[in-house]
């Protein structure tokens, strides 16, 4: 685990997008103002980014690290669990097959706990399922998204997720 911001695994020029839940890529606009300092905000309440794939936490925090925001990074669902128990997030993205807890293992565990319930939580996965995403969106996930991810798009919308979590 270290903190640094974070890059995501996507082709690009594939166009492979997919993304479900309260906020759509496509519809999303920040209704708050855009002057928010986010590394500021991200020093004090992090990025958490959990996937049992090296390669892939390291894609994410220099994704990330490129827009000054800081990340955590576990490769373990259980070691995430605790991390949201002992610091303030501000955003969880997950893998959803993973050692420890899966990502909507976590997910649940998190919204069962009234101090961490309101952390939006995203899943990333290269292994949809319909059931767990009607399942998580149900029960309060932010968005489900299915790999690869078009890294621009995915970074404007946790921007703009993150802009609006620091004003709520």
């Amino acid at each position: 685990m270290g903190h640094v911001g974070t890059t995501l695994l996507g082709n690009q020029n594939s166009g492979h997008f997919s993304a479900a839940g309260m906020m759509s890529l496509n519809d999303f606009t920040p209704s708050q103002p855009q002057s928010l300092d986010l590394s500021v905000y991200t020093q004090e309440h992090p990025i958490l980014v959990t996937d049992d794939q090296q390669p892939i936490l390291d894609l994410y925090r220099a994704m990330f690290a490129v827009h000054s925001l800081t990340s955590l990074a576990t490769s373990d669902g259980l070691e995430a669990w605790s991390v949201c128990q002992t610091t303030s997030i501000s955003l969880v993205i997950s893998d959803l097959r993973k050692p420890g807890l899966s990502g909507m293992e976590l997910f649940q565990r998190l919204k069962s706990n009234p101090s961490t319930a309101n952390i939006p939580f995203i899943i990333v996965t290269a292994t949809p399922s319909p059931a767990i995403k009607q399942e998580f969106l149900q029960q309060g996930g932010t968005a489900f998204m299915t790999k690869p991810i078009i890294p621009s798009t995915f970074v404007r919308f946790v921007i703009d997720l993150l802009r609006t979590e620091a004003h709520s």
